[in-house]
């Protein structure tokens, strides 16, 4: 038996998990699902109809979202937690900037619209009717500063914006382009089609550059039935009716109990020449997609997991690293004499489309098992560690300061059962076989205290099957 200790997948977390300190809640402002954006809670939200100019944003930190009378807020991030889309008027020609960018949650990316696409240029979200819509958060303009040029100064910044609902003017709002960090334009209205249009920009001092850039753009609300777990929504260019880029992740077969097994191949490497074939188009199509071109090789032959359990009929047990649309894998992968069996039981995984910032999942390798069955086959089993949590947001006390900490983490313990039949055909099938949840934990070390719930006893038959009840 091969044992591994179970990854430390918490760490992931610091692409947008700024509540470990909260100092660092500017960092991820928009990403935040329950208010947390600096400035743009409902209560930052300038009330006079006119602008929105509210306290400073920085300042405010993340006591800016209690609202009216010292209530608690429960506004979320409708971009986060409903099923909304976003679009924008233009893009720049360039591969390294993308839409996506103007919601990921990091000041140092922004949007880039095309060149001269300025005054008129918009955003626009869509988020659904049982939603309400209590506020905007806006960037002036790119919040970063470059190693020789201080990029916020230096580009055009909004200064006048209107915003309207299905058409209807609801208001305009004056930014300062002069202030940094997102800046609140007070809204009341039900969920619908917005759009943001650019009145009026302060040109910046590099007079070549001539385009809209915005670092981050967050709206504030009440999901109501309308919510859903944490996850990046689409961002679309020119309409929030054009169809999302999202190539299909090519369908495999698939045994009764979902494991989806490809092959036999003539080899591993035949494999991942098959599928570098397939998925290059795709990738090449989708380069102006974020987070850009995803670089070949998109398969590539792992280690051995086997560590010297190997016999008949196995010829070889290893992992291989497969690159699809939203992911990258590192998939399971059987070798008989009829050839290499791809499993699709992932014992890792990167979200290479998700920033993380609503949540992410995770997955690590713990055992590997090969049993010598009565008949002259085997079973190899794997078991490995699944990962899903959902970033923890702040609850504020009714003094507008942070009560506690919400956010959800979930194990799962899996288990890929295959028998090797004497004459090397590969039968697979996955199971559950413990799971433990927990509300947010700062610390990893903490899931030490969480027990396993629902667990499943292994046991091996006379014949050398391996079962989990």
């Amino acid at each position: 038996m091969t044992a591994r200790a179970a990854p430390r997948l918490l760490p992931l977390l610091a692409l947008c998990l700024p509540l470990l300190a909260l100092s660092l809640l500017a960092s991820c402002r928009s990403c935040t699902g329950d208010g947390a954006a600096t400035g743009g809670g409902p209560a930052a939200a300038s009330r006079d109809g006119a602008s929105a100019r509210g306290d400073d944003a920085s300042a405010q930190g993340v006591r800016a979202v209690a609202g009216d009378g010292g209530s608690r807020s429960t506004a979320t991030n409708l971009l986060y937690t409903t099923s909304a889309v976003v679009a924008v008027s233009s893009k720049v020609d360039n591969p390294r900037d993308f839409p996506e960018h103007l919601i990921d949650g990091k000041a140092e990316t922004a949007w880039n619209g095309k060149t001269g696409d300025l005054v008129g240029g918009w955003m626009a979200f869509r988020v659904p009717a049982e939603a309400r819509v209590t506020s905007i958060a806006l960037t002036a303009g790119f919040d970063k500063r470059g190693p020789t040029d201080d990029l916020f100064t230096a580009n055009h910044r909004i200064k006048r914006v209107r915003v309207s609902r299905a058409g209807v003017t609801l208001r305009e709002a004056t930014l300062d382009p002069d202030k940094r960090g997102p800046q609140p334009i007070a809204v009341d209205a039900p969920g619908g089609d917005f759009r943001i249009e650019v009145l009026e920009v302060a040109p910046g001092t590099k007079a070549s550059w001539r385009e809209l850039v915005v670092s981050e753009l967050a709206v504030y609300g009440e999901p109501g039935a309308a919510r859903v777990p944490p996850h990046l929504p689409h961002v679309l260019v020119g309409s929030l009716d054009a169809p999302a880029k999202v190539p299909a992740k090519p369908s495999a077969p698939a045994d009764a109990s979902g494991v989806k097994v490809r092959g036999p191949f003539a080899s591993i490497d035949a494999f991942c020449k098959d599928h570098g074939a397939a998925v290059a188009p795709r990738f090449a199509a989708g380069k102006d997609e974020y987070p850009g071109f995803i670089e070949p090789p998109y398969c590539v032959r792992g280690d051995p997991m086997a560590d010297g359990q190997l016999a008949p009929p196995l010829v070889d047990l290893r992992s291989v690293l497969v690159t699809e649309w939203s992911t990258r894998e590192r998939d399971v992968v059987i070798v008989t004499a009829r050839g290499a069996f791809v499993v699709d039981f992932a014992i890792d995984v990167e979200e290479i489309r998700n920033p993380g910032c609503g949540g992410a999942c995770g997955h690590g390798l713990e055992k590997v098992d090969v049993v010598r069955r009565k008949d002259g086959g085997a079973t190899v089993v794997v078991v490995s560690n699944h990962h899903c949590w959902s970033n923890p947001f702040p609850v504020y006390d009714d003094d507008g300061g942070v009560d506690h900490v919400t956010g959800s983490s979930q194990y799962d313990k899996r288990a890929l059962v295959c028998v090797v039949r004497p004459e090397g055909a590969v039968e697979c099938r996955k199971q559950a076989i413990a799971t433990r949840a927990a509300a947010y934990l700062e610390f990893e070390d903490r899931w030490a205290d969480v027990p396993w719930d629902d667990v499943k006893k292994r046991t091996t038959t006379p014949d050398g099957d391996v079962l989990f009840q």
